[in-house]
């Protein structure tokens, strides 16, 4: 079985999951690329806001893109830790999952 080491999980892009792309540069601390990605994606769904993926990746830049063009570090590390919450509660992982801090945050020292 391969596994991933983590210089290589933390550079590789998720093919097709520009969203998700964004969100783990924001945890990683790359809050230039995460700026540029998120602005990207939301000219992409501006112009059909209401396709299937448009109404996907807007989850991430309608939320995201204001704090990064803020710079607001302390509310995208609060975000951060929203998206996780939904996604744990989304997998039924509550019980048994105990969150960590980002790098983002650890870097901040929040």
């Amino acid at each position: 079985m391969h596994h991933v080491s983590e210089p290589e999980f933390s550079t590789r892009r998720l093919a097709d999951h520009e969203d998700t792309d964004i969100r783990l540069d924001i945890a990683r601390g790359d809050l230039d690329t995460a700026r540029m990605k998120c602005r990207a994606l939301h000219e992409r769904c501006a112009r059909d806001p209401e396709s299937y993926w448009g109404r996907i990746w807007r989850r991430t830049t309608d939320r995201a893109g204001p704090l990064l063009d803020a710079g607001d570090r302390p509310a995208l590390i609060a975000l951060l830790h929203e998206w996780e919450r939904e996604l744990i509660g989304n997998l039924g992982l509550e019980a048994i999952y105990e969150s960590t801090p980002f790098p983002l945050e650890r870097a901040a020292g929040a």
